[in-house]
């Protein structure tokens, strides 16, 4: 029942939106003449006619009384935007824009308690007053589709209509000329029958509603529902979402949860529906790095859904604010000392399919990509094997150039891949292949060297599946450091590493200081079973 009524609610909506079409019919050929002391009625046709791209903005007054005690004020605001007109209906689409209830607190926002379908819904709206929605259609209002004169009347299902006067009446849209049809009667509904009554308000010259009031009575309940325009726009086809995607019920992470899994399933629409609810909640906050790396996870599954949808102006647009996204977090991170390999790849790839299309975003992607072309020396490539598996999920590539660790971690693909940024040829760069497990591999050369052919690193399982390894490299402002002698100490065993531009040790598990000609470089490394952690130390000019 609750359902239907709000599937009413938004046909009554929807009427008030696109009811119109209330026009001067062509007398020219009519044979009645004057007579001397009176003028003929002029005749209006009434019946719907629909604009392309023309977008109408309502907002909507709900007031309820049930057993003499007053609920909550219910104001609604919204767009509709016809999506296709034909010759004797339109298929329309529904936007809400605004949601709010008033009581003795004052004004809250209601959108995220609201369904979905209340708040975003497709139909077809036909010239006599039907709406179809595929599933349930109902007419509301029955229009009689011939010339009718002030004082004519018609009636429809228990509802009876009278055409009473042409005024002026004036919204917050501006002052229109208009019909006033007031209507009454009786309905049956599910809950029993109830008494309406109201006015509507037709612009004959604009040929729309410009202002729409009904009043619903049964035994103790009475609703009072009041709608006007309030605004029209061309060419508007990309309303608000927010208050459609608001949803209180379901967190932030349960809301990505979800995209994931319908998209995993192909449910694309579901998919869309939770990832977008998701994005609106982080739309235009300040995002740290964490709340950054979910937002672009989320704009993968929407650009993927829209894909599948054969929505490509969205996904493409979805495409640029994800290169974006990438460049800011990779460039932060840069800053930061520790960057994600994988945000700059991301940026070039969604950039690049945005720049090979033919959309109004392409020379913008073409802009950033070549910013990112200026700034990249070449990639370090190559094949990451493990001698024991062919496995290497979780293994990591890292870049260290003194000041900046950038890593690349594999999700299952062989190669590793490097970008190494603002360098020139002879800049000494390291690299390092490092996994729990396994011992490190390093190789430490020049900018140029590394990026002119592939390197293939295999990576060997430890001997004592107990041990713990720390690794890492040791340099100085002239650049990385050979014949450094590194103590390692912790409570129970200390050892001696030469540090030849690198160094990797193999201990037993505990909390390690690391020493160098008596300096302490770090304090309380803990080391476990199994692990392996990287250290970059850096020394004085005398090591």
């Amino acid at each position: 029942m609750r359902y239907k009524l709000l599937v009413l609610l938004l046909a009554l909506l929807c009427f008030t939106v696109l009811f119109g079409c209330i026009q001067p019919s062509d007398s020219s050929d009519e044979q009645e003449k004057p007579t001397p002391t009176a003028e003929p009625k002029k005749e209006f046709y009434i019946g719907y006619k629909f604009r392309e791209n023309e977008a109408l903005f309502h907002r909507l007054r709900i007031e309820t009384t049930v057993d003499a005690n007053k609920k909550p004020t219910q104001i609604l605001e919204t767009v509709t935007i016809p999506l296709a007109v034909y010759p004797d209906y339109a298929h329309i689409r529904m936007v809400m824009l605004k949601a709010l209830r008033l009581d003795k607190n004052g004004a809250s926002d209601i959108c995220g308690e609201l369904a979905y379908s209340q708040k975003l819904s497709d139909m077809n709206l036909y010239v006599d007053g039907k709406v179809d929605y595929g599933h349930f259609s109902v007419t509301n209002f029955y229009l009689p589709q011939r010339p009718l004169r002030i004082g004519d009347s018609w009636t429809f299902e228990g509802i009876n209509y009278s055409l009473e006067e042409a005024t002026t009446i004036e919204t917050l849209a501006g002052k229109f000329k208009v019909l006033r049809i007031s209507f009454s009667g009786q309905r049956s509904a599910a809950s029993g029958t109830k008494s309406i009554e109201g006015t509507l308000f037709f612009d004959y010259e604009n040929n729309r509603i410009a202002k729409y009031v009904q009043e619903e009575k049964r035994k103790g309940y009475r609703r009072t529902i009041e709608t006007e325009l309030i605004g029209v726009k061309q060419d508007y086809d990309e309303p608000d979402m927010r208050c459609v995607y608001a949803q209180t019920k379901l967190s932030l992470l349960a809301k990505y949860e979800k995209a994931r899994a319908q998209n995993a399933v192909e449910n694309f629409k579901e998919s869309l529906y939770f990832a977008l609810s998701a994005k609106y909640e982080l739309k235009g906050k300040d995002l740290n790095a964490d709340e950054k790396q979910l937002y672009a996870n989320i704009l993968e599954i929407i650009a993927d859904d829209y894909k599948w949808l054969n929505e490509q102006k969205k996904e493409l647009a979805t495409r640029l604010e994800l290169g974006r996204l990438y460049i800011e977090m990779f460039n932060e991170a840069l800053a930061s000392g520790l960057a994600n390999a994988r945000h700059y790849f991301g940026a070039r790839y969604n950039l690049q399919a945005v720049a090979d299309s033919n959309s109004m975003y392409a020379d913008e992607a073409n802009e950033m990509l070549q910013a990112l072309d200026e700034s990249e020396f070449g990639i370090v490539r190559g094949k990451a094997l493990l001698k024991d598996t062919g496995d290497n999920t979780g293994t990591i590539a890292e870049l260290f150039d003194k000041t900046t660790v950038l890593q690349f971690e594999l999700l299952g693909e062989p190669y590793y891949n490097l970008p190494v940024m603002d360098k020139s040829s002879e800049d000494e760069l390291a690299i390092c292949l490092y996994r729990d497990g396994y011992t490190p591999k390093f190789l430490i050369g020049s900018a140029g060297r590394l990026v002119s052919k592939h390197h293939d690193i295999i990576l060997e399982p430890l001997l004592d599946s107990n041990a713990a390894v720390i690794a890492g490299t040791c340099y100085n402002e002239r650049g990385f450091v050979q014949n450094a002698k590194l103590t390692l100490q912790s409570s129970s065993e200390s050892a001696e590493v030469v540090c030849d531009k690198y160094f990797v040790a193999t201990l037993k598990p505990g909390d390690y200081n690391i020493t160098c000609n008596g300096k302490t470089l770090a304090e309380n490394i803990p080391l476990k079973a199994g692990k392996v952690v990287i250290k970059h130390l850096k020394l004085s000019e005398n090591n």
